[in-house]
């Protein structure tokens, strides 16, 4: 996983000293790019390996179009440009979400191999979960707590819930599995509070 999110990372590098304006157009470029290394037999390699991990490297060039779409947002929330953000949002979050639902009767949903209608859901969940982010009402404490250090408690439970997972039995009841996701949650939760309170800020 880390290194598709290295290789989205450096494949989105170069669009930064564009204007932001181009960065839709080159998301679904850079998309359309992994989606034809996908069709030339990297989708059938993926799923024959079970090797998938968000499309391995080559998947770094789906997820940078994300990234860049991303990066568009940011740039009109840092102008202040409040209400185009959320037209964006809206328009980006309502057509990439009944896109990747109609999508996905002809091209399943499948996040291993980054299919174009996973794809297109994430981006567009994305985008509405920002859009409802962006109320001044919503932004309370427990979403800064969790804000500050989003990737090092992203990367937390990751480390946690694999740990975990590899000493709770795959059969175990239901109970249990709730059990697991609200005490990996609980702890995420609390070393996302003690960091937020003693203003520790960690960068990734």
């Amino acid at each position: 996983m880390l290194e598709t999110l290295g290789t989205a990372g450096l494949v989105a590098l170069p669009f930064m000293f564009l204007a932001p304006d181009w960065r839709p157009t080159a998301a679904a470029l850079s998309v359309l790019a992994y989606e034809v290394v996908a069709r030339f037999g990297f989708r059938n390699w993926l799923t024959a390996h079970d090797a998938g991990h968000l499309g391995g490297i080559p998947g770094g060039l789906a997820w940078a179009g994300v990234v860049l779409l991303g990066t568009y947002a940011g740039s009109l929330a840092r102008a202040g440009n409040t209400r185009g953000l959320r037209a964006y949002c809206a328009a980006l979050g309502i057509l990439a979400v009944a896109g990747g639902l109609v999508l996905n009767r002809f091209i399943p949903l499948h996040k291993p191999t980054v299919t174009p209608s996973y794809l297109l859901l994430v981006a567009g969940t994305a985008a509405l979960a920002l859009l409802l982010f962006s109320v001044p009402d919503l932004r309370s404490l427990p979403f800064r707590v969790f804000g500050v250090n989003a990737l090092a408690i992203f990367m937390l439970h990751g480390i946690v819930l694999v740990t975990v997972m590899t000493r709770v039995p795959a059969s175990s009841p239901l109970l249990v599995a709730v059990l697991v996701v609200v005490g990996v949650y609980g702890l995420c939760g609390l070393v996302a509070g003690l960091l937020y309170r003693y203003r520790i800020y960690i960068r990734l």
